[in-house]
C-alpha cells in the first residue's frame, strides 16, 4: 500500500512520501494465512530521496488490534530502533476534519529520531495480537473500509522539512460505497409524492 500526504507543507516533500514510502500487511510469517491471529505492518522507505518515517500511529475504529506483541517491534539493521509510544499520541495533522485520524497505538524512534528512523533503504515492522474471533482477513476487509488506518510522521527531508501522510485503501479494492435506497424504497418514495402532490392538487381545486 502506498501513502497519500495530509498536510501539505511542501510539494516535493509530499510527493517523495507518496512514491517512496509502502505499508505492507501480513501474518507474524510475512505470509497470508487469512485466519492467523496476528498481524504484522511492515513500513519502508524505498529511498532514494531524504526522509526519515519516525513516528507511526495505528487507528483501529472496530477494535479488531488487541495490542503490540511483546519484542513485536524489529527493523532493518542497528541504525532502526523505534518503541511503544506512551502518553497522548497525536498524529500532526491528524485532526483535519478531512482526515479525522483517532490514534489507538503508536510507535516512535529512540533518540536521535531522524538517523533511528525507517530512512532510505530501511524498513521497521510492528506486530500485533488480534482480539479474539479477529483474524487477517479482518484486518484486510478493515483496510478496504478504512475502519484502520496507518498514518506516519516523516522527516528528514533534503530541506529539512517533515510532513505527515495516512495510508491509502489496498490497491485494487476500493472503500464500499455509500449505501443507496432500494429501487424499490425509491419507487415507494415516488409513489408517495406523487400522492401528496395529487392531494395539493385537490385541496386547491376544492379552495378555486
Amino acid at each position: 500500500m502506498t501513502f497519500d500526504n495530509i498536510t501539505g507543507n511542501y510539494a516535493p516533500n509530499a510527493l517523495t512520501g507518496e512514491t517512496q514510502l509502502f505499508l505492507d500487511v501480513t501474518d507474524a510469517t510475512g505470509g497470508e494465512n487469512l485466519s492467523a491471529n496476528q498481524v504484522l505492518f511492515k513500513l519502508s522507505n524505498a529511498g532514494p530521496a531524504a526522509s526519515s518515517i519516525t513516528q507511526i500511529y495505528f487507528e483501529d475504529m472496530l477494535n479488531s488490534l488487541s495490542g503490540i506483541a511483546t519484542n513485536g517491534i524489529t527493523g532493518s539493521g542497528s541504525g532502526v530502533s523505534f518503541s511503544v509510544s506512551t502518553g497522548n499520541l497525536n498524529l500532526p495533522g491528524g485532526n483535519d476534519s478531512s482526515v479525522n485520524f483517532t490514534e489507538e497505538y503508536g510507535v516512535r524512534s529512540l533518540p536521535p529520531v531522524q538517523p533511528r528512523g525507517v530512512n532510505p533503504g530501511e524498513w521497521v515492522s510492528v506486530l500485533f495480537n488480534l482480539n479474539s474471533g479477529q483474524t487477517l482477513q479482518n484486518v484486510f476487509d478493515n483496510l478496504a473500509s478504512q475502519d484502520m488506518r496507518v498514518g506516519i510522521h516523516v522527516q528528514g527531508f533534503a530541506n529539512g522539512g517533515s510532513e505527515s501522510f495516512v495510508n491509502l485503501p489496498p490497491r485494487g479494492v476500493t472503500p464500499p460505497p455509500a449505501q443507496v435506497p432500494e429501487p424499490a424504497t425509491l419507487l415507494g418514495l415516488g409513489l408517495v409524492g406523487g400522492l401528496m402532490a395529487g392531494s395539493r392538487r385537490r385541496k386547491n381545486s376544492d379552495n378555486a
